[in-house]
Order: C-alpha cells, then sequence, then structure tokens
C-alpha cells in the first residue's frame, strides 16, 4: 500500500501505463474491473493508459483519444506501441485528454457525493 504523494513520484516520467488485464484468470468471477485502479492513477497524472476492456465495461473513455483500448494480443500490442513512439504527440494527446476525463468521472461529485444522497434518503 503506498500513500497518494508516492505515486506523483513514480508516474513523473512515465508515458504508458500497460494493462493487457483478463478477466476470471486468477478465479470463476474474478476480474480487475476497468479501468482497474493502477490505470486510474497513472492516468491522473496524464500516464496515457493503454488496457484491455474484455467485458466491454468501458462507457465513459473514447477510445484513442483518452484511452486505448488494447487487444489482449501481444504482437499487435507491440506495434501499437511503435506507433506512438512514431507519434509520441499523439500519446500526449490521449495521456492529456485522459487525465482530463478520469478527473471528471472519478470527482468527488460524481462517484462520493451520490452516494451519500442515497445513504442519507435512506435515513428517512
Amino acid at each position: 500500500m503506498q500513500k497518494l504523494d508516492w505515486f506523483d513520484k513514480f508516474y513523473v516520467d512515465k508515458d504508458i501505463i500497460l494493462s493487457p488485464n483478463i478477466p476470471f484468470a486468477l478465479s470463476r468471477g474474478a476480474f480487475d474491473g476497468f479501468p482497474t485502479g493502477s490505470c486510474v492513477e497513472a492516468g491522473l497524472r496524464k500516464v496515457a493508459v493503454l488496457c484491455t476492456d474484455e467485458l466491454k465495461l468501458n462507457n465513459h473513455f473514447t477510445d484513442n483519444e483518452e484511452i486505448v483500448i488494447i487487444p489482449h494480443d501481444a504482437d499487435r500490442i507491440v506495434r501499437m506501441i511503435e506507433a506512438f513512439y512514431k507519434k509520441p504527440d499523439k500519446l500526449r494527446s490521449i495521456a492529456k485528454k485522459g487525465a482530463a476525463k478520469m478527473r471528471k468521472v472519478y470527482s468527488y461529485e460524481r462517484q462520493i457525493l451520490p452516494r451519500i444522497k442515497l445513504l442519507e434518503s435512506e435515513k428517512h
């Protein structure tokens, strides 16, 4: 378990977080969510998120603009990363737009406040 300020230092020199997760590999019904917590932490710090979405859970991020949905195929992933090596401005743009979207999607107003309101409504 790391403190939040550790992530600020860790991700400062990172361009990509690669998360080729597959569901149900560890046990039946087990999956890491979309995007994973580590992807969110990286994305909030303007690291481009390249991740799988085998369960089609993405309903917030625009592929190739705010996040990059990758296949679970090493050769194809390598080709995708090589393309970004040739177009670093595109990668930076995805990282920047992704960070903005992550801040919006995972904001207090969108995540915590609705839960508080739900709990408060159940008290009455």
